[in-house]
């Protein structure tokens, strides 16, 4: 930051970095915006390894002794055809304008060491009362790109966020849109969102759970006809995934442990339910499940 800022750039911390600095937490990484064009911060650091495969969209990534600073200049984007990478970017001078353009107010922050907060979206305000906010309007946000749907999930049940009633209400409608992205991605955010999920995460989010694995969906208010259950299959599960240790293999086969049952329920001539087969089922299920999402092999086979 120092080194742009002495070549007349404005250089800022943003994003996820802040958030979590500003929640007291270590960031896992450090992503820079400025107004310097590429070509401009290819030059400032030019006695720096550079990796420069998302230049065209204003990225270029500053090897340094610890790990990679992506540098992104200001920018504003064109539509989402592909609903994951803008059709165009077109760069900017204007700090607000390239926040403006982030998924959630809680990422849409920025600090400079001597500027101090860059917040103009309220997502410091957001954080503190453990909301979860698109910036602007929340249907454009998600309509751009899917995934941040899901992100929004992964976000509430990392930082203990509820969501604010319009950005719910267009998750919800949306959510049907996870159909159409890659499935390792899918996979990429289910697994930061289960080892911080509790139950009434399952609860606020069925709709994008069940759209993200949709083998969920006949579990929904699946009356088990049971004296030992005093859940339909879907909350009961929910409480297994919240009541084991959060670690992946284990959230995973919580989550999918008793897939099968819809497929395999019985009901008897004293109305009890019963699920003969389901576990036998489930396990090729949840390999399928975890196939199709590109889990790694060693996963799929541990779940």
């Amino acid at each position: 930051m120092e080194r742009l800022e002495d070549r007349g750039f404005e250089a800022w911390a943003v994003g996820g970095c802040v958030r979590d600095r500003l929640l007291g937490l270590a960031p896992h990484d450090w992503d820079l915006c400025t107004d310097a064009l590429p070509g401009e911060i290819a030059q400032v650091f030019e006695d720096f390894p550079l990796v420069r495969a998302g230049e065209k969209h204003g990225t270029i990534a500053v090897v340094t002794g610890r790990q990679p600073v992506e540098i992104t200049t200001f920018r504003t984007e064109g539509g989402y055809r592909d609903h994951r990478r803008p059709d165009w970017v077109h760069f900017e001078k204007s700090l607000r304008e390239d926040l403006a353009r982030r998924d959630f107010t809680i990422n849409a922050m920025a600090y400079n060491p001597h500027r101090g907060l860059a917040d103009p979206f309220g997502g410091q305000a957001d954080l503190a009362d453990c909301i979860l906010r698109a910036v602007g309007e929340p249907e454009k946000r998600f309509q751009e790109d899917g995934l941040r749907i899901l992100r929004g999930v992964r976000f509430a049940a990392r930082f203990h966020l509820t969501p604010e009633p319009r950005t719910l209400a267009a998750m919800t409608a949306l959510a049907p849109t996870l159909n159409g992205l890659a499935r390792e991605r899918i996979f990429g955010e289910l697994c930061g969102f289960l080892p911080a999920a509790c139950v009434k995460d399952f609860q606020t989010f069925w709709p994008v759970i069940t759209a993200a694995v949709p083998a969920l969906a006949p579990m929904l208010g699946f009356r088990q006809h049971n004296p030992h259950h005093a859940f339909d299959v879907y909350t009961h599960t929910a409480y297994v995934v919240a009541g084991v240790p959060p670690e992946l293999p284990l959230r995973w086969a919580a989550l999918l442990h008793d897939v099968a049952k819809p497929a395999c329920f019985t009901l008897d001539e004293e109305g009890v339910g019963h699920f003969r087969g389901h576990a036998h089922r489930g396990a090729e299920m949840a390999r399928e499940i975890l196939g199709q999402l590109h889990a790694p092999r060693a996963l799929q086979d541990r779940v």
